[in-house]
């Protein structure tokens, strides 16, 4: 399902603040392999892939892995209210005015990259995805070694 670049991308330069605190920006996206994932809590497939992202997370432990989640264009009471009812783990930031979401999920939520350890992105999707599935975890593991 994901499109895999003929060669990767650079990511634009963005930061981002966490939903409970802290930031993020791309300039620390070196390093680590990124799944960046845009969503909403009123979008459907997003609610519906969160979960998968959630078991991701939990499998990709130790691994030079992270997830930034980035919820587009709500404020910040919305989204924590969602959160505290699913009790999700893996990271979220906030892009409340909708600026970075409109440049990187153009195409509709939710939209997600695969960004390689040298902040670079390699593939992308739009649509929800089962990032749980044996094959991603594989590649996701291999390449985040």
């Amino acid at each position: 399902g994901f499109y895999v670049f003929p060669e990767p991308v650079p990511v634009p330069s963005f930061t981002v603040p966490g939903i409970y605190g802290g930031s993020i920006s791309t300039d620390e996206f070196a390093g680590t392999v990124t799944l960046l994932n845009f969503w909403a809590t009123w979008c459907p497939p997003c609610r519906r892939e969160m979960p998968a992202i959630e078991r991701l997370h939990k499998q990709m432990e130790g691994y030079n892995f992270r997830i930034v989640a980035v919820s587009v264009s709500e404020n910040k009471q919305t989204v924590q209210k969602f959160l505290e009812s699913e009790n999700y783990t893996f990271p979220i930031y906030l892009d409340e005015r909708g600026a970075i979401g409109a440049s990187l999920a153009s195409q509709g939520i939710p939209t997600s990259y695969i960004i390689d350890a040298t902040g670079a992105i390699i593939a992308g999707i739009v649509g929800a995805y089962d990032f749980d599935n044996e094959e991603i975890i594989r590649i996701l593991r291999e390449i985040s070694q």
